[in-house]
């Protein structure tokens, strides 16, 4: 027996019947929909906003008040801060029996939001195109990938490290740089998969195809206007953004920042194949790609460095390569006819406006934000470079160390990409909803036991130590931020009115907040 049962309740559809049977099993009743979603004009009705005229209040007010003195739990949901004030402040008037009496008028028997007993609801709900072994096939493949990219960097910062201090210095600077045209690429390929997740869903596979070809031609084009931006003004770049600093640490910025220029067309190529291969939910690809590519950079940087003893130069070539690798064989893997999409070299590079519109207007504002934010980084960068070399290798490992902490944000946010897209492709709002629920329950669960794995790095004793990034958490503050398990009681967009029962927790060690009883 539930301890508390969220269901559809609001003027016009009361449920007295169900609300008399909970309470004969002590079960708390709490509404969702309070407000119809809008319907029948509830914010402007005649019943409630007369009866709220009478208190200096709203008909959305009243709405509410009279639910709680039903002893029902509201959830009212809002962005706007007058609005949710107005929905907290429903405690100092009491609606009389003739109110009560005359909402209650307003019943109309059932639904209109969505039909429970109805056979096509249920099927539906039964044949959702995502189901929760759908998300766990398409999670823990973009997990292990982004995992491993990251310990691959983490392993390549320490072989470079041999190499001498101005190379890990070099290296990391250009790097900064680098992540900001990286995160305009995966902006742009962002962009791609949502325009051909939607195609996907709506079973349009010719003009998914379109799309995915639009996109891998903007990036081509994009990627190569910008190498040759970095190939020309490679010294002036770094003079500007990192000033003065060693000579041996400007020479290591313009070798590993010429060689690397090479490879912005072929990071931009595979990102767009790689979007349009998780469109297609097809992430073991990409993971196995990831796996055989970073294998070759991993290989190539020890020879590089321990054999060749070629500096920069030696881990600069060997990334070059399994970029190079990568894009040649996610391009040949998406000309396939089999996939649901597919590329045509003879549609590839023409020109579709209204297709490359749409890519850009969801690429563009991302690529923005996200291209500020680094930029902001890079601004510190350059403060850090006026400390001297060991500093600048210092801040170099240790961001390679808090790329741990993205990990999981960074797969859910490449799998919210296909899954919603598709769900919205097919008009499919409800498994959309869930799926969004589901992402953003699981996102908070995990940030906490990212904390837990990445404060074994760092020393979180030492309030001022630069070297962690996790001072500012403590065990107070993972519990505060653990979601609540049922009744989507965790979800921080949501006030919650009235008395819900006292609840008495328990935490389990890598485990969410359980709660262990009810009480009241």
């Amino acid at each position: 027996m539930p301890a508390v049962n969220q269901v559809e309740l609001h003027p016009f559809f009361q449920q007295e019947n169900a609300l008399a049977l909970m309470k004969e099993y002590g079960v708390h009743p709490e509404a969702w929909g309070p407000f119809a979603e809008g319907n029948h004009g509830i914010f402007t009705h005649p019943v409630p906003t007369a009866i709220g005229e009478k208190y200096g209040k709203t008909a959305a007010q009243v709405a509410l008040r009279w639910n709680v003195q039903r002893g029902v739990t509201v959830i009212p949901k809002s962005v706007h801060k007058e609005r949710m004030e107005q929905n907290l402040n429903i405690w100092d008037f009491q609606l009389s029996d003739e109110d009560m009496a005359e909402i209650a008028k307003m019943d109309l028997g059932h639904s209109e939001i969505v039909d429970h007993s109805d056979p096509g609801f249920v099927k539906m709900l039964h044949t959702m195109k995502i189901s929760n072994q759908d998300l766990k096939n398409l999670i823990v493949p973009l997990f292990l990938e982004q995992l491993l990219s990251v310990l691959v960097g983490v392993a390549d910062t320490f072989m470079v490290s041999y190499a001498g201090e101005a190379a890990v210095s070099g290296v990391s600077l250009v790097n900064m740089f680098n992540t900001v045209f990286l995160f305009l690429f995966s902006a742009l390929a962002a962009g791609g998969a949502v325009v051909v997740s939607q195609y996907i869903g709506s079973r349009d596979r010719e003009s998914g195809s379109v799309s995915a070809e639009q996109l891998m031609m903007i990036s081509v084009v994009f990627s190569v206007a910008v190498m040759i931006f970095s190939l020309v003004l490679n010294r002036q770049i770094l003079r500007l953004l990192f000033g003065e600093v060693e000579q041996e640490v400007m020479d290591a910025c313009v070798t590993y920042l010429r060689i690397s220029a090479y490879s912005y067309p072929a990071i931009a190529i595979y990102n767009a194949g790689a979007a349009i291969y998780r469109s297609m939910g097809k992430t073991r690809v990409t993971m196995y790609l990831s796996l055989a590519s970073n294998g070759i950079n991993i290989v190539g940087n020890a020879i590089g460095v321990f054999v060749l003893h070629a500096g920069v130069a030696g881990v600069a070539y060997p990334s070059l390569i399994a970029r190079a690798f990568s894009a040649v064989v996610i391009t040949v893997l998406c000309f396939r006819r089999k996939n649901e999409v597919w590329l045509e070299w003879r549609n590839t590079f023409c020109w579709k406006r209204s297709m490359v519109k749409r890519i850009l207007g969801i690429a563009v504002p991302n690529g923005i934000e996200n291209g500020l934010f680094q930029l902001v980084k890079v601004a510190l960068s350059s403060i850090t470079a006026l400390f001297g070399t060991v500093q600048i290798a210092a801040n170099g490992v240790a961001q390679s160390f808090w790329s741990v902490a993205a990990l999981m944000g960074t797969a859910l946010g490449l799998a919210f990409v296909t899954v919603i897209g598709q769900c919205m492709g097919a008009d499919d709002t409800d498994a959309a909803e869930y799926v969004r629920s589901a992402f953003q329950w699981s996102s908070r669960c995990r940030g906490c036991e990212i904390y837990h794995v990445c404060e074994s790095f760092f020393d979180h004793r030492l309030p001022g130590s630069v070297l962690n990034p996790f001072r500012h958490m403590d065990e107070s503050w993972c519990d505060r931020n653990r979601p609540c398990h049922g009744s989507g009681l965790g979800d921080p967009g949501c006030l919650f009115l009235g008395a819900l029962p006292t609840r008495q927790v328990e935490t389990v060690p890598g485990d969410r907040i359980r709660f262990s009883r009810i009480s009241g």
